[in-house]
């Protein structure tokens, strides 16, 4: 199994696609590679050449690096309730891009996603700063039909945000859903 030194820059987003949907596929079948990490901290000490941002959700669930089967340096990732990308998490990617030249942007949503949930429901009485976060997503889930519909339109909208963003015009934007449950991501 041929996988990608942390060390050599992607610069082709269809490669860097790929890598991640076949890192998907070993996850799935529970063949997750083994990686020698402390090759990797010796290979990136220096210097880092991610190939793919990654927004998602903190949910404990939701560990990009496990659910992508990647190594050390291998993806960069902003992770928050809601995968919201919020002028914070605009920023650190904006640097993943544009400082180190990861080409492709993958915001991931994830099924029973809590902060979406929430939102959806309108649940209110929570710490102020834990309502913000809700509140925010509130307005780009307020037309969803359902819980699930909420999901992906909240991952819409995070894309629209990254296509809004001229800093990523010529960066592959691509939202994707992952199944807690099965372990299936799927691509908008």
């Amino acid at each position: 199994m041929k996988l990608h030194d942390p060390s050599v820059a992607i610069t082709d987003a269809n490669e860097a696609l790929a890598l991640l949907k076949a890192g998907n596929e070993r996850f799935l079948n529970n063949e997750s590679y083994r990686y020698d990490y402390k090759a990797m901290r010796e290979k990136t000490a220096k210097a880092q050449k991610p190939y793919a941002i990654i927004v998602t959700c903190a949910d404990s669930r939701t560990c990009p690096e496990i659910i992508f089967d990647q190594g050390i340096g291998n993806i960069f990732v902003c992770r928050n309730a809601g995968n919201v990308a919020d002028d914070d998490a605009m920023g650190s990617c904006e640097f993943a891009h544009a400082a180190l030249g990861a080409q492709l942007v993958v915001v991931l949503g994830h099924t029973e996603c809590g902060a979406v949930y929430n939102a959806f429901d309108k649940t209110s009485g929570l710490p102020e700063k834990l309502q913000n976060v809700l509140n925010g997503i509130a307005g780009t889930v307020g037309g969803s039909s359902c819980k699930v519909g909420a999901t992906t339109d909240n991952v819409k909208e995070m894309v629209r945000r990254f296509k809004d963003n001229p800093v990523f015009e010529k960066a592959m934007v691509l939202g994707a859903e992952y199944d807690i449950a099965s372990g299936v991501v799927t691509w908008h």
